[in-house]
């Protein structure tokens, strides 16, 4: 995580317990930063950010000499809706959320032949977010042109049976590049809808399954063992460090979990998320 040191107005004594910090400046909104906050910095040593509030004079605050312009950083808003979302980049790419210092659109990759996995407790926007991906895929498909088909979607699993005049089961034979499957509580599903996912996404589909974080979870997502890209996927409100583990990584949480909200895992880089509800809809759900 970033971690912001200010230390204009503190005594050397209040100081003794902190980092140690590189010469700055007594100026308000200065500040020492560790953690991912600038592109290419590891811990974020030697690093100083000028913060910005609203109300402050229009003019900028002296930096030091060589130093990089400051970057604007904005909080996680409580909620967001897909129509806040840009555009998905291009096939396999579906916006999900808002992330990052400058609050922009992330993306979920889930290229063709793919699965996807979406964790998080009972209650934490899985449903939703599942929604989300579907509303992604319906407006992805208008980007190649009006002659595009809209996309073809399936559900599995006897708890999937949100209505959607796009959902079919897929033809019998031939590739399924461009479908997306959705398997919500994916955990719970038989051995036979594994089976069945197993081979959708061996013809070309993207799968996204949603699950509750456990210990057990490779061997009740046959599924997702077999065809998942390592180290990607969405954790929510996670509780405790072991939520994360399923993507190979150990995340700390920080706060009280909230719907909707947690991270967005790619290549094994996490990157903190408001996850976005489909049209009007609002979280939690799932």
């Amino acid at each position: 995580p970033n971690r912001l040191w200010f230390p204009a107005g503190l005594s050397e004594d209040a100081l003794l317990s902190w980092p140690r910090l590189p010469d700055l400046q007594p100026v308000p909104g200065r500040a020492f930063v560790q953690g991912p906050i600038t592109p290419g910095a590891v811990d974020g040593s030697n690093t100083v950010a000028q913060c910005y509030q609203r109300g402050w004079p229009a003019g900028p605050a002296p930096l030091p000499e060589g130093t990089p312009r400051p970057r604007r950083i904005d909080g996680l808003p409580p909620s967001v809706l897909r129509s806040h979302l840009e555009a998905g980049s291009g096939p396999g790419s579906f916006p999900v959320g808002l992330g990052g210092d400058e609050l922009k659109t992330v993306e979920a990759q889930v290229p063709p032949g793919s699965v996807f996995v979406v964790l998080g407790p009972p209650r934490s926007g899985k449903t939703t977010l599942l929604e989300t991906f579907a509303a992604a895929a319906r407006l992805s498909s208008g980007q190649t042109g009006a002659a595009a088909a809209s996309p073809k979607l399936c559900r599995i699993g006897a708890g999937n049976k949100t209505p959607d005049t796009n959902t079919g089961p897929p033809p019998p034979a031939g590739s399924l590049n461009g479908w997306l499957v959705l398997a919500d509580d994916a955990d719970q599903l038989p051995a036979e809808d594994h089976q069945l996912i197993i081979q959708l996404a061996a013809r070309g589909a993207s799968v996204v399954l949603s699950a509750v974080p456990a210990y057990n979870l490779p061997t009740r997502l046959p599924s997702a063992h077999r065809s998942r890209i390592p180290g990607n996927g969405v954790l929510l409100a996670p509780s405790q460090v072991s939520d994360s583990e399923f993507f190979g990584v150990r995340l700390e949480p920080e706060g009280r979990p909230r719907p909707g909200r947690g991270y967005l895992f790619t290549g094994g880089t996490a990157v903190e998320v408001q996850f976005a509800a489909p049209g009007g809809e609002q979280l939690p759900a799932g």
